[in-house]
């Protein structure tokens, strides 16, 4: 895996400043742009040449193309969804809430839930992770929580969404999420005979991660 794939989703203005920045990050690639008005995204686009073939109305036409087979919400903690969770439960009606609801998903850091075959959405697997509080949701504990992550699929899922970019450390711009997703996904795929010849095969590894990356506020990347 030598580069972290970003759908962009949304190509208003910081959808477009997103853009820019990810076109310096060589760790990243641009996956594709998510825009459901058509003249915006010809328009986007064309500005930052990325091909038709990677243009998406919607987030669902992205995720069926970059073939995930898992993704990945937060949970913050007393079960507060973050954007990409509230739009997974909206397709799924109320699956994710259901299992807050439930006490299945507290939002402690360091839990997860994985819950199977929700109705309208594509992948297979949904993976919710537990944040903790927003107000403490340090580096660190977005670097455990990618790593975590994933871990959690065990060889089941090869390529994994996630939504990392509603896990917000202050002061912490969506190329840093690129970057440190990049290296916590190294990290953790690390073997022990990686320098050697000859290996065994690893099916405990992802083969693909692509981060999902929305509109964000001034407010919300202010240190």
């Amino acid at each position: 895996m030598d580069k972290i794939s970003i759908l962009v989703l949304g190509v208003g203005f910081f959808g477009k400043n997103w853009l820019r920045e990810l076109a310096a990050c060589a760790e990243c690639e641009v996956a594709g742009v998510v825009a459901k008005h058509p003249e915006l995204l010809a328009s986007v686009g064309d500005e930052f040449a990325i091909p038709v073939a990677r243009r998406f109305a919607t987030i669902a036409d992205g995720l069926d193309v970059s073939k995930a087979d898992a993704v990945v919400v937060g949970v913050h903690a007393d079960g507060e969804l973050t954007p990409s969770a509230r739009a997974i439960d909206a397709a799924s009606a109320g699956a994710v809430k259901a299992a807050v609801k439930s006490g299945d998903m507290t939002g402690k850091r360091g839990t997860q839930l994985l819950l199977r075959g929700l109705p309208g959405v594509a992948a297979p697997r949904v993976l919710l992770v537990g944040l903790g509080g927003k107000d403490d949701f340090s580096e660190k504990a977005f670097g455990d929580a990618v790593r975590t992550s994933v871990k959690a699929f065990g060889g089941a899922a090869r390529h994994v969404a996630v939504a990392a970019c509603d896990w917000h450390v202050k002061g912490r711009k969506s190329e840093w999420q690129a970057r440190t997703l990049a290296i916590a996904t190294r990290e953790t795929a690390f073997r022990s005979d990686e320098l050697k010849s000859k290996r065994e095969p690893d099916g405990n590894g992802v083969d693909s991660v692509t981060l999902l990356l929305g509109e964000r506020k001034p407010e919300e990347i202010q240190a």
